[in-house]
């Protein structure tokens, strides 16, 4: 890539349908708890405080400003990237610039779950290590424009480098690990024994001492087998990589991930 190749861009619309998921959902939960605690009957008479209707209009008018704000800033933001920076410019509301040189590049996290990866889209996150959140850059683009990056990236801190050790970790050693590392199935345990007792004091109030034990040692396996497979597909193909300059880790199933980390950082 080089400077007379310069690309610029704009942000995905996944980009903003993940803020706008996000902000229904926080949108609900807020709306749910409103409305227990503001049609609490305080007189004891039968009579509520019905604020329902003002509550669901200012949800309401912030879930539209927010979206606003939201879809405006995505309109409006432009990506340049060339060889040895990325620029992020928007001009919505106020202008905010952020522009980030390859060489200072911390790590480089890449990102693409199945949505992502039906419309040809990542996202990328390029940390710069600086305590000055302005000062990173988290954008959404189709995958040729995040592949050129990448590019970029890894020729400017591993220019004709070449890997010094290359390690991809089977299956079976990552579930392995998940079993014999007692904190990645002592909370599932956990929840599935409070979700079984549940379970028996609502329907099976004399349950036989023999019964119960059984039911939670089940409980206790299914929760066991079912951590192991969801992390053989959340570290599927975990490879590791080593250069001089660099480390590179990519992993995933459902959602692929690849982190590009500097040594000298």
């Amino acid at each position: 890539m080089t400077n007379s190749m310069k690309t610029v861009k704009r942000q995905h619309f996944l980009s903003l349908l993940g803020n706008v998921l996000s902000l229904l959902v926080f949108l609900a939960a807020l709306l749910f708890f409103l409305f227990k605690l503001l049609s609490y009957d305080i007189s004891l008479s039968g009579r509520f405080l019905y604020f329902q209707i003002p509550a669901l209009t200012l949800a309401s008018v912030a879930a539209l400003v927010y979206f606003i704000y939201t879809a405006g800033t995505l309109l409006s933001t432009k990506i340049t990237a060339d060889e040895h920076c990325l620029e992020v410019e928007s001009r919505f509301l106020n202008l905010r610039k952020t522009v980030l040189s390859y060489k200072h590049v911390h790590m480089l996290i890449c990102r693409q779950n199945l949505i992502e990866r039906l419309f040809n889209v990542k996202r990328l996150q390029l940390n710069s290590g600086s305590r000055n959140a302005g000062a990173e850059i988290d954008i959404t683009v189709d995958t040729g424009t995040a592949a050129m990056i990448e590019s970029a990236v890894r020729a400017v801190h591993c220019k004709d480098d070449k890997p010094q050790k290359s390690l991809t970790l089977p299956a079976k050693w990552i579930a392995l690990y998940s079993l014999l590392i007692p904190a990645k199935w002592l909370r599932p345990i956990g929840y599935t024994l409070s979700a079984a007792a549940i379970i028996v004091g609502l329907s099976v109030r004399a349950l036989p001492l023999a019964s119960l034990i059984g039911l939670y040692a089940l409980s206790v396996l299914v929760s066991i087998g079912v951590n192991a497979l969801s992390a053989v597909l959340k570290y599927r193909n975990f490879n590791i990589t080593g250069y001089d300059c660099a480390l590179s880790i990519t992993y995933g199933s459902f959602e692929k991930l690849g982190y590009f980390i500097s040594k000298e950082k």
